[in-house]
C-alpha cells in the first residue's frame, strides 16, 4: 500500500524536520510506502531553499515540492498537493505538530474498512475567536445535512473517491472540505490530541481568518443553494397564510413573511453567481515542482 501525505507551508517550516523523522520511525518496519508532498504557499525564498536542502536527505520512497507563485491559503494548498499525489490514500496534515505525525497510522486503519474519507478530530487548543471564525468557514462551505462542521486539516481519502468525486470539480470549490462534504458519503473520524504549537507563531492571524471567512461566504456553492431552497420555503409557507385567509384580510405579519421569503431567496441568487464566473482555483499557478 502507498500512501501520499501533504502538508502545506508558509513561511514556517521549523517542524519539517521533525515529522520527516518521526514519520519515518512511524512507518518503519510496516509494508506501507509513503509519498511526502510539501507546498509552499508562497513563502519568502529562504523558505524554499530550507525545503531543498530537507529533501535531499529525506528517508522516503519519494518526496515532492511544490512552489506556487502566490499565497492562497492552506485549502487551495493542499488541493494542489492532492492533485499530484500518486497514492492509493491520501493524508492532509499542518506542519506545526499539532497533531503528532504517528496518528496517520490510526487515520489509514480506520480508512481500511472502507471509508471514503477519515477526519482525525480533537478538541482544539485555540482561542475562542479562531474556534468560531474556523466553525463558521465550515458552516458555510456545508451542503445542507452534511457533518461537515467537524473537519479538520488532519484527514485521509481514498484515492479512488479523490479521482472520482473530487478532482473533476477541484477548481470551483474554494476548500478540500468543501469537496469532500459534497461528494462524499462514507466518512469516519477518529479522536486525537490537538498538542500546542512547538515551533514559533502561527501564520493564521484574526485577519487572516476574516478572510477566509469572506471568501467562504463569497464562493461556497452550498450556501447560497441553502438560502433559496430556504426562501422558496418562506415563500410557500407565506403564500398558503395568505390563501386561507384572503390577501385583503391578511395580517401584516403575512406580508412580512412572503417579503422575508422573497429577500431570502434573492440574497442565495445574488451569492450563486461569484462562483459560477470566479473559479477560485483558477487562480492558483504552480511555480515549480521538484520531485526527489
Amino acid at each position: 500500500m502507498k500512501v501520499s501525505l501533504v502538508t502545506p507551508v508558509y513561511n514556517d517550516v521549523d517542524a519539517l524536520e521533525e515529522i520527516i523523522h518521526r514519520l519515518a520511525c512511524a512507518f518503519s518496519g510496516k509494508e506501507i510506502t509513503l509519498q511526502f508532498i510539501v507546498v509552499d504557499d508562497g513563502s519568502e525564498p529562504s523558505v524554499w531553499e530550507r525545503l531543498k536542502r530537507l529533501s535531499r536527505d529525506h528517508l522516503f520512497e519519494s518526496m515532492v515540492l511544490i512552489k506556487l507563485s502566490g499565497n492562497h491559503g492552506q485549502q487551495l494548498a493542499t488541493m494542489q498537493g492532492l492533485l499530484v499525489a500518486d497514492g492509493d490514500y491520501l493524508v492532509t496534515m499542518d506542519s506545526d505538530l499539532q497533531q503528532a505525525p504517528e496518528d496517520v497510522l490510526r487515520l489509514l486503519d480506520e480508512a481500511v474498512k472502507g471509508y471514503e474519507i477519515v477526519y482525525g478530530c480533537y478538541d482544539s487548543a485555540h482561542g475562542l475567536l479562531r474556534r468560531i471564525l474556523s466553525r463558521g468557514c465550515r458552516i458555510l462551505t456545508a451542503p445542507i445535512g452534511s457533518s461537515l462542521y467537524y473537519a479538520t486539516s488532519f484527514r485521509c481519502i481514498e484515492r479512488g473517491a479523490f479521482d472520482r468525486c473530487i478532482r473533476p470539480h477541484h477548481l470551483s470549490v474554494i476548500s478540500v472540505d468543501e469537496a469532500c462534504g459534497a461528494w462524499l458519503r462514507s466518512v469516519s473520524r477518529v479522536f486525537v490530541l490537538h498538542r500546542s504549537r512547538k515551533y514559533n507563531q502561527t501564520s493564521h492571524t484574526m485577519a487572516a481568518l476574516f478572510r477566509q471567512v469572506a471568501k467562504a461566504f463569497l464562493y461556497t456553492r452550498h450556501l447560497p443553494r441553502g438560502l433559496m431552497v430556504t426562501g422558496l420555503g418562506i415563500l410557500s409557507l407565506s403564500l398558503l397564510m395568505l390563501d386561507s385567509c384572503g390577501s385583503v384580510h391578511c395580517s401584516p405579519a403575512s406580508w412580512m413573511v412572503l417579503l422575508s421569503g422573497a429577500g431570502v431567496f434573492a440574497i442565495g441568487a445574488i451569492l450563486k453567481f461569484p462562483w459560477r464566473f470566479r473559479e477560485p482555483g483558477r487562480k492558483v499557478r504552480v511555480s515549480e515542482v521538484l520531485r526527489c
